[in-house]
């Protein structure tokens, strides 16, 4: 299983930075996907740990109240105007799943209809792991069938994992909190024996493995993603070198018995 890697980038603004001291007031701006995932939260808490531990960062956290291209530019130039010096970023535009995969060969899962539930067909992440799921499964005489996209959204997830459900699947996977939640609760409310597995981790999800509506989910890292951009950020506008080697921020398989 190939670990997560950290999935902020950092975008340096390179005319605020010119002739920083190393003891000046920086001001950095993290900008994610939403402010509703809990996995948005953590990253927030260690961006601001980060910040706290460095003593001379004014910190600011801004994000669009939905997973859209258009409004996370707005945000970023509104940053740019407010007089930020570096922008910590997840943009919303790896087959880490392989040991749940074969939870579900134990289960007696041998074949049939799968469903994915992603977020939407340009952010980077989340179809990096359908992909990863996809890999997983080339060999097998699993059918995937073609992806449906709820932007993250538990509802809309759960209407899309009803279809699926509809449709005979005998397993869904959700690529983000919010469609491994809409999944989850599909499988609760339909009582099928639907096996499924989701991607982050928040208080729904593990209710829900602990439930056994999902087997597992694969469980990330944000607060190190956070504090580690934000050390990343302090380091640059304090005017040291800093490693363009990824970090690895790791990720765990959750499931009933690793709770």
């Amino acid at each position: 299983m190939k670990a997560l890697r950290l999935a902020l980038a950092v975008i340096f603004i390179l005319g605020s930075i010119t002739g920083v001291a190393a003891a000046a007031n920086h001001r950095i701006t993290l900008i994610t996907m939403d402010m509703m995932d809990s996995h948005w939260l953590s990253v927030n808490e260690g961006a601001q740990k980060a910040a706290d531990e460095a003593g001379n960062v004014t910190y600011n956290w801004l994000a669009p109240d939905i997973k859209d291209d258009a409004k996370q530019i707005e945000m970023i130039n509104n940053a740019v105007a407010g007089g930020a010096n570096a922008i910590i970023l997840a943009a919303n535009g790896p087959d880490t799943v392989t040991e749940t995969l074969r939870e579900l060969e134990a289960a007696g899962v041998t074949e049939g209809m799968i469903g994915i539930v992603n977020v939407n067909p340009a952010t980077t992440s989340t179809v990096l792991r359908e992909n990863g799921f996809r890999a997983a499964l080339a060999d097998t005489k699993f059918q995937i069938l073609e992806t449906q996209y709820g932007e993250g959204d538990v509802l809309r997830s759960k209407d899309i994992a009803d279809n699926f459900i509809t449709q005979g699947v005998v397993g869904l996977f959700g690529t983000n909190e919010g469609s491994s939640t809409g999944v989850g609760n599909s499988i609760k409310e339909a009582g099928d024996a639907v096996l499924a597995v989701g991607f982050d981790k928040s208080d729904a999800l593990v209710e829900l493995i602990k439930e056994g509506f999902l087997i597992a989910t694969m469980a990330q890292n944000p607060d190190v993603m956070g504090y580690e951009g934000m050390k990343a950020a302090v380091a640059v506008l304090d005017g040291k070198e800093v490693s363009k080697d990824p970090i690895d921020t790791g990720v765990s398989v959750l499931t009933k018995d690793k709770l």
